[in-house]
């Protein structure tokens, strides 16, 4: 046996001893990076659970719920938002930044929502449009989303359950009026371009009128990430029972 046939023998036998010990390592759970959107404190404001935000006002009481993957999945799930896809297209999330909107007018007159524009830095930017969805998301991947659904208002029957657990098919119906009836509780997804990574906070702002009176509304919101394996984002992940990924 030669020199080199000796030390090619003796490494193997090391592999071999090695691979039990970092088999192990194999397997554990890889640390991915989770974003996610969250509602900044503010006296004004009420944070509802982990990611949800309410400001209540002389009009109207406003809820938002940053739309993560797991709350895309719900309204996907609804003839409300979703129909059928074209057969062999596999089903895509589009690659936006979105918004659950529940609005509960408290005037006896129409609410207009005149407005909503997200705002970060020197960068103001209004909602994507039915029509500018539609052109975006053509392809077979998004064959499934109703664009036209998804910016229109929809009545909320059931007033006791929170917006983000809502059946979409059964507790509401399709509201075709640009404006919010006195009284009514409604609610739409607001879309608009997603967000650049780099930036950590950003407002949304809600321009409603009310019986021919303008009132600009704020949420201010940041963005945090997490690993998969941080303390906090378990935590998170216990409490509510689901992921938090954005724009998947």
């Amino acid at each position: 046996m030669t020199r080199y046939s000796i030390i090619i023998r003796s490494a193997t036998k090391i592999a071999a001893l090695l691979v039990p010990l970092f088999a192990p390592l194999s397997c554990l759970p890889r640390q991915g990076l989770v974003q996610m959107i969250m509602p900044a404190g503010r006296p004004d404001t009420e944070i509802i659970g982990t990611a949800s935000a309410l400001i209540r006002n002389i009009y109207c009481d406003i809820r938002v719920d940053p739309v993560d993957s797991a709350l895309w999945r719900r309204l996907l799930s609804s003839s409300a938002y979703a129909g059928a896809a074209l057969p062999g297209a596999r089903q895509r999330i589009p690659p936006v930044t979105a918004f659950l909107v529940t609005v509960k007018s408290t005037v006896r007159s129409p609410l207009r929502m005149e407005n909503t524009l997200i705002r970060h830095g020197a960068t103001e930017a209004g909602a994507i449009t039915a029509e500018e969805m539609k052109a975006r998301f053509s392809s077979a991947s998004y064959s499934r989303l109703r664009f036209d659904n998804m910016s229109a208002f929809r009545r909320i029957l059931n007033e006791n359950d929170p917006p983000d657990t809502l059946d979409y098919d059964r507790d509401t119906i399709s509201l075709r009026l640009d404006f919010i009836p006195p009284n009514d509780s409604v609610l739409k997804i607001i879309v608009f371009e997603r967000i650049p990574a780099e930036v950590r906070k950003f407002k949304l702002r809600f321009i409603i009128n009310a019986m021919g009176i303008n009132k600009t509304i704020d949420f201010d919101f940041i963005r945090r990430e997490y690993r998969t394996t941080d303390r906090e984002y378990i935590r998170i992940k216990e409490k509510t029972g689901e992921n938090y990924l954005y724009g998947e």
